[in-house]
């Protein structure tokens, strides 16, 4: 919501996002890697053959653009192992993109402690949290098999949302590059949590105005895990500093401010939006990503209606909507006449809306 703010006030930003994304942070990231010092855990020999350990948070709005990040620096030379759970790996074998190229493997981590609290209720982000906080064991398991293996481990990039990554990587004397899946007004914010929380969240109205490089905004319009849960807005920002670099999903044009107060800390890099790499060559080849096969029934659905036609309705992962919410969303959009594509999961109650004639 709050790159969104900000991205109304920039009048060229369908030339930026078109032209630029990607272009200058992701050169810039490829040249600090080649220039690594050699960690303990890399062969010395080793330096003209980089491996990389890339631990994604699992759910699908941070899993496809950590597999985006993999493919493109693949296509540089790179190698790659990706740490999937053995859940996701399944799913990523279902759904064909199990497999990039020679340069990326996948290594998988048993889930059955995971799948055990995932499995106990509804889908709940302090659930999901709980769930990676049961891999850390099996990742470190898995690390100490790569760092003694020809190979060796050059550096680790970590989703950012896998608190413990940062801690696993100084353990094991290994570089360490935080990826944060979406823009760098969000993470900024979240540094500031614990002065947010000393001043409460009643005046939903109230403008906050002294983030360095943010404009103002107000209560309301604050990421909700910093209001819900201020311990993982916490963490996740916390040592940050102490990494080798961040990696933003986002376009640094629309993001100045922020990301010239977090440079000041700490190397930070944009290199996306990453799925418009699908259309630009840099991922030449790639056709989808993800742990779901493309639905054909949506595709040829898309291909019927004019260009920039079609309202695009999403709300990730981690969105949990009432039936009311749902069902007030759901007329809202039908009462428009706009074309829409709604994603929206299973668990989420549409039966009866859709049993009358709702549709896009």
């Amino acid at each position: 919501r709050i790159f969104a703010l900000y991205a109304l006030q920039v009048s060229s930003g369908t030339q930026i996002l078109g032209t630029n994304a990607g272009k200058v942070s992701s050169s810039q990231l490829l040249t600090l890697l080649v220039t690594l010092p050699v960690s303990s855990a890399s062969p010395a020999d080793n330096s003209s053959s980089m491996h990389i350990v890339v631990l994604p948070f699992p759910l699908q709005g941070h899993l496809n653009p950590c597999l985006m990040l993999a493919r493109m620096l693949a296509s540089q030379g790179f190698t790659f192992t990706f740490v999937l759970t053995e859940q996701l790996a399944s799913k990523l074998e279902e759904g064909g993109t199990s497999e990039a190229s020679d340069s990326i493997r996948h290594a998988t981590i048993p889930d059955e402690a995971a799948s055990k609290s995932a499995n106990s209720g509804p889908f709940s982000f302090p659930r999901t949290l709980e769930m990676v906080d049961r891999l850390r064991p099996s990742f470190e398991t898995l690390l100490s098999k790569l760092v003694s293996s020809p190979l060796g481990v050059s550096c680790i990039i970590i989703d950012c949302f896998v608190l413990w990554g940062k801690q696993v990587a100084s353990k094991f004397n290994i570089p360490a590059f935080a990826f944060y899946t979406t823009n760098a007004h969000t993470f900024t914010v979240s540094c500031h949590t614990r002065a947010l929380v000393s001043k409460g969240f009643d005046d939903l109205e109230n403008m906050v105005d002294d983030i360095p490089g943010l404009l103002p905004l107000r209560v309301r319009d604050l990421p909700q895990s910093i209001v819900e849960i201020p311990a993982f807005a916490v963490s996740l920002t916390e040592d940050f500093q102490k990494t080798a670099g961040i990696i933003f999903n986002t376009v640094a044009e629309l993001e100045k401010e922020p990301l010239e107060v977090l440079r000041s800390q700490v190397p930070c890099y944009t290199i996306g939006p990453m799925t418009l790499m699908l259309d630009t060559g840099k991922l030449a080849g790639v056709q989808t990503v993800g742990l779901w096969a493309a639905e054909r029934e949506c595709l040829d659905w898309l291909n019927t209606r004019p260009d920039s036609s079609v309202l695009f309705v999403a709300f990730g992962s981690l969105a949990n909507m009432g039936g009311d919410q749902v069902k007030e969303l759901a007329e809202g959009l039908e009462a428009s006449g706009q074309a829409f594509l709604w994603v929206i999961r299973t668990d989420d109650t549409l039966s009866n809306l859709f049993a009358r004639g709702l549709s896009g």
